[in-house]
């Protein structure tokens, strides 16, 4: 479906095409291809998931999966973004594709929206944004108090990758372009579970990536 509005993905500064050595050219980061996010959106945000349903998206970007879950038919779609930069772009294409009805996003960071906010809605999209919080079980409380139906996480996963106990740990990265190393704190699957599990959720989905040593899973209230 990207195809339909490609700017979702081309204007993301991750933007990588091989032909193209121009785009992403240090490396650095989770670099963003068609294919890569056709591959993903089509498990995580299902036409099943997103039919007739409210959509919150935590640090949404340039708002891609708002693209998408507006196009399987998401009631309305709401972004939370920091980056003005990305902000803009997703303002612009969100009008140029879609009627301002449907969506609307807030140039914010997560947790001063969770301070003013406290509406529910029936998805809550929490990707790539977990490892940027250091209090995860908070954060990940927020995000449970604010989901009706379906909470989503798309996170990197710790070592070792099979273990069923609950982890949270440092893991040293490169930042995004300025391939700089730093350390975020992640949590696996299990440390997730054992925050969502006493407040009624259950694991709908889980897919792991293992090159990347990321994961995404889908927890059903």
């Amino acid at each position: 479906m990207f195809e339909n509005f490609i700017e979702f993905i081309t204007e993301d500064t991750r933007f990588y095409d091989p032909n193209d050595p121009t785009t992403n050219h240090n490396g650095w980061g989770n670099l963003v291809t068609l294919e890569l996010m056709l591959v993903k959106h089509r498990k995580m945000l299902t036409a099943e998931i997103c039919e007739n349903n409210s959509i919150l998206d935590l640090g949404s970007c340039v708002s891609a999966s708002g693209a998408w879950a507006i196009e399987q038919g998401a009631m309305s779609y709401t972004g939370i973004e920091k980056s003005k930069h990305n902000y803009d772009i997703a303002v612009k294409n969100l009008k140029k594709y879609f009627s301002p009805s449907m969506w609307t996003v807030h140039n914010t960071s997560i947790m001063e929206w969770f301070f003013d906010n406290q509406q529910s809605y029936d998805i809550v999209l929490a990707g790539g944004i977990l490892y940027s919080h250091e209090d995860q079980i908070y954060f990940l409380k927020e995000c449970a108090k604010r989901t009706k139906k379906y909470l989503i996480i798309e996170s990197f996963d710790v070592y070792p990758f099979d273990t069923d106990i609950p982890m949270s740990m440092y893991k040293p990265i490169n930042l995004m372009f300025s391939g700089k190393p730093a350390m975020i704190r992640c949590s696996n699957i299990p440390f997730i579970d054992m925050v969502l599990s006493p407040l009624g959720f259950k694991l709908k989905t889980k897919i792991l990536y293992p090159k990347s040593h990321r994961f995404m899973v889908v927890y059903q209230l």
